[in-house]
C-alpha cells in the first residue's frame, strides 16, 4: 500500500512571480504584494493538486508497505530517483542498489520499476517499510514551467483577487473555464 507523498525540500522559487501577477492584474502599487504572493501560492498548490504534477522542482518522499512490481509515485514529472531505502527482513535499515531499478513516467505519472532480471529485496512487515525519495517538477527555474501553466496560475490568482468571496455572483464553479482549459492537457490520469 502506498502512503501519501510529502515534500521534504520545497521549490526555491514560485512558478509565477508577484511582478508577473501584478502585470496580469494591472496593479501598480506594492500595497498588496504579500496578499498577491499568498494567492499565487494557493493557485499553484491548487493547480498542482488538480494536475497531479509538480511545477517547479522539489524533493518528495513517499512510503510503501512493501516492494511490489511497480511503485507508483504521487506526483510528476519525475526528474530523478534520489534513493530507495527499506527495512530488511531483520528490521535493519538498508538502501536499495540503484542498479536494480529505474524511474519512469507514463500516462499515469511517475513510477519506479525493476530492471529486467532483477528482484526487490525482502522487507520487514511494517507500515512504510519502503521509502522512495525523488525529485519532481519541470525544472528548478520558473522558466522551466510551460507558459500555459504559468498563465493558468495567473488567471486563477487574478480571479481570486477580484472575487474575494467563496462563491461569486453567478454561482459556484470549480475553476474558471479559461483556467480549466489551460490546465486540462497537463492532467496526469491516475489509474
Amino acid at each position: 500500500m502506498a502512503r501519501r507523498a510529502r515534500i521534504t525540500a520545497p521549490p526555491e522559487v514560485l512558478a509565477v512571480t508577484v511582478a508577473e501577477l501584478k502585470a496580469q492584474t494591472r496593479i501598480d502599487s506594492d500595497e498588496e504584494d504579500g496578499y498577491l504572493e499568498t494567492l499565487l501560492k494557493a493557485a499553484i498548490t491548487h493547480l498542482e493538486q488538480i494536475s497531479g504534477r509538480a511545477f517547479v522542482s522539489r524533493t518528495m518522499v513517499q512510503g510503501f508497505d512493501e516492494f511490489c512490481g511497480v511503485l507508483q509515485l504521487a506526483r510528476g514529472d519525475l526528474i530523478s530517483i534520489e534513493s530507495i531505502t527499506y527495512y530488511d527482513a531483520d528490521g535493519a535499515s538498508q538502501t536499495a542498489d540503484a542498479g536494480i531499478y529505474g524511474g519512469y513516467t507514463d500516462y499515469a505519472g511517475p513510477f519506479v520499476a525493476l530492471k529486467a532480471g532483477e528482484s526487490w529485496p525482502a522487507t520487514a512487515t511494517l507500515p512504510d517499510a519502503v521509502t522512495v525519495t525523488w525529485k519532481a517538477g519541470f525544472g528548478a527555474a520558473a522558466t522551466s514551467v510551460p507558459d500555459d501553466i504559468k498563465h493558468a496560475i495567473k488567471l486563477l490568482a487574478a480571479h481570486w483577487h477580484k472575487d474575494r468571496e467563496a462563491v461569486g455572483e453567478g454561482g459556484f464553479e470549480e475553476l474558471p473555464l479559461g483556467v480549466k482549459a489551460l490546465i486540462s492537457s497537463y492532467r496526469i490520469m491516475f489509474v
